[in-house]
């Protein structure tokens, strides 16, 4: 593969987080555990290596937690090798991990290679894209187990922020997501985050959290609805929507808007496959103004209605 020049894709997180899978021991024991899962073999003999997460197990609940697709939480399972619900992993899996340091390129700069597109992105250069995060600790520094409480405090797309932490807006002087609109906002209403229904534990609230690990799932199909009370009437410009929604398919979401909750105007409807993490966003051609009641509604899913994430601006 070094020879022909052929870019591999690899789950560095293999073989601990498919541990559940009998299939894992079946391919060791038929190939032998220094046969298997070579990803340090690939590095040394210069494989071109680009890291993915794992694409979730059906079922499998945690192989949808940040600790498993998020690019820390990638880190964490790669160098640990730990498994789903925490279980330990067995000697042979680590021989064959990676490290933090291999790990990171295969992230950044090399994914930007396989997708054509290394002279605008994926490292920190004059006249690149200045897409990149500030993170709450260095990942080649800490202890791999810290590795997955690592946060990113600033996430910057194309030069713009995108995303600041709570706590950190002073250094986020260009922020565009509205970081009034929360949790815990300072509405007329004693509900601001309202929904058609919701499931013990998976409130309407963690949909506006800032956690897209945290989702708010009605419990039932569609049609279903969340809303918003903004406090005041003011103008929006952009409303992002991080889908969460296990199976894929043909999705219908609407978006309105008003002054009060009785007289809301239809502002876009989303219609199309989508799939769980997808980001649907809308960006009205002119800011819409007077609006403090938005309202998600869904009216075709093949899942529970829920949501990731609902960021307004």
């Amino acid at each position: 593969m070094a020879r022909l020049g052929i870019l591999v894709c690899i789950h560095p997180s293999l073989p601990s987080a498919t541990s559940i899978d009998p299939d894992t021991f079946r391919m060791r024991d038929e190939n032998g555990a220094g046969n298997s899962y070579r990803w340090s073999d690939y590095q040394k003999e210069g494989v071109f290596l680009i890291a993915s997460p794992l694409n979730p197990f059906p079922g499998v609940d945690e192989h949808r937690s940040t600790t498993h697709i998020s690019p820390m939480g990638l880190l964490y399972r790669s160098i640990t090798q730990v498994g789903v619900g925490g279980e330990q992993p067995q000697a042979w899996m680590l021989e064959k991990s990676l490290g933090v340091d291999e790990i990171l390129p295969m992230l950044t700069i090399n994914g930007a290679y396989a997708a054509f597109a290394e002279d605008a992105r994926g490292s920190l250069t004059a006249g690149k894209s200045a897409d990149l995060v500030i993170l709450s600790e260095n990942p080649l520094e800490v202890e791999s187990d810290r590795l997955k409480d690592i946060n990113a405090l600033i996430t910057m797309v194309d030069g713009k922020v995108e995303f600041c932490a709570a706590g950190f807006e002073s250094l986020c002087p260009s922020l565009p997501l509205d970081t009034s609109v929360s949790a815990t906002p300072e509405p007329a209403s004693n509900k601001p985050i309202t929904a058609s229904a919701e499931l013990p534990g998976k409130p309407a609230p963690n949909a506006f959290d800032g956690d897209p690990a945290t989702i708010w799932n009605s419990g039932g199909g569609p049609e279903q609805w969340i809303q918003i009370d903004l406090g005041e009437s003011r103008m929006i410009s952009i409303i992002r929507l991080t889908v969460a929604q296990h199976p894929e398919g043909e999705t219908v979401h609407q978006i309105w808007g008003g002054d009060t909750d009785s007289n809301m105007q239809l502002l876009h409807e989303f219609r199309g496959h989508t799939s769980e993490f997808q980001v649907l966003e809308f960006t009205p051609s002119a800011p819409v103004e007077n609006i403090r009641f938005i309202r998600v509604v869904t009216t075709q899913s093949p899942s529970w209605v829920a949501w990731r994430e609902i960021e307004i601006r």
